[in-house]
């Protein structure tokens, strides 16, 4: 059977990807290069490893979970210096993670492999990392936030509102970044 690493995550509007995308510029040196075709900003729901079998599985499943939830109305808080991200503060957020969580249970393994990764560009050690203690940053430790990138910058609030409207299922790359979407569904 061949396994492939996913994500489950809400895709921001436009504005928010241009803000993210603009920030991470600034890091010249950074390894992750955000764009809106193969590098997508985004915050995270659910990860882990699927069997391409049952893919068509799993796209059911968030396609009758996202037909639950409504647009969702989010925040972004704060640039937090420590994880290099927009901080994205939503109750709704934490229940959409625990029913993708919950549902997605039987199908997802946290066993990845650096061949179950989208690459370019090489995978580097720490996203197996990522990706197979996911489960354990899950349910009452789910961290809600747009990755910037991976080098320095200061902490500084922000209150920046934006609704988000869509949920993909992407295929994993390097330092867990959205490199291609599989499909996508449009909240109700």
């Amino acid at each position: 059977m061949s396994k492939i690493a996913i994500d489950v995550i809400v895709l921001p509007p436009e504005d928010i990807m241009d803000k993210a995308i603009e920030i991470n510029k600034q890091f010249s040196d950074d390894s992750i290069k955000l764009n809106k075709e193969n590098c997508l900003p985004h915050i995270y729901l659910c990860m882990g490893v699927i069997e391409k079998e049952k893919l068509s599985e799993v796209e059911n499943i968030v396609g009758n979970i996202s037909r639950q939830f409504s647009e969702l109305s989010l925040n972004i808080t704060e640039i937090n210096s420590q994880h290099v991200c927009f901080e994205v503060n939503n109750e709704i957020l934490q229940k959409l993670h625990e029913e993708l969580m919950t549902n997605l249970s039987t199908y997802l393994s946290y066993d990845a492999t650096l061949e179950m990764f989208f690459s370019p560009p090489e995978i580097v050690e720490k996203t197996l990392f990522w990706v197979n203690t996911y489960r354990n940053t899950s349910f009452e430790n789910f961290y809600p936030h747009i990755t910037l990138g991976i080098s320095k910058l200061e902490n500084h609030k922000m209150n920046i509102n934006f609704i988000a409207s869509k949920i993909a299922i992407c295929h994993l790359g390097n330092y867990c970044t959205c490199r291609k979407i599989l499909t996508s569904f449009n909240l109700s």
